[in-house]
């Protein structure tokens, strides 16, 4: 599974000042992303990566649910 990543965007100052310095602006508060899709419009992000996940799901009584592995 790949999983697109993201940061917010700053102002000029603070991209320019991440450029030569190292670090990125972060969000303040992080309650934006749990609020209604309307409101996160308003939020200016940019890509940075992708995150690659392999996962592994153990199902709990299987046989229950007619699972044969």
């Amino acid at each position: 599974m790949s999983c697109p990543i993201w940061r917010p965007v700053g102002s000029t100052s603070q991209e320019l000042a991440s450029f030569f310095l190292g670090g990125y602006p972060q969000l303040r508060s992080t309650s934006v992303l749990a609020t209604a899709s309307s409101e996160r419009h308003r939020l200016v992000t940019t890509g940075t990566g992708t995150v690659h996940l392999r996962l592994e799901i153990v199902f709990r009584h299987m046989e229950l649910h007619s699972v044969e592995w």
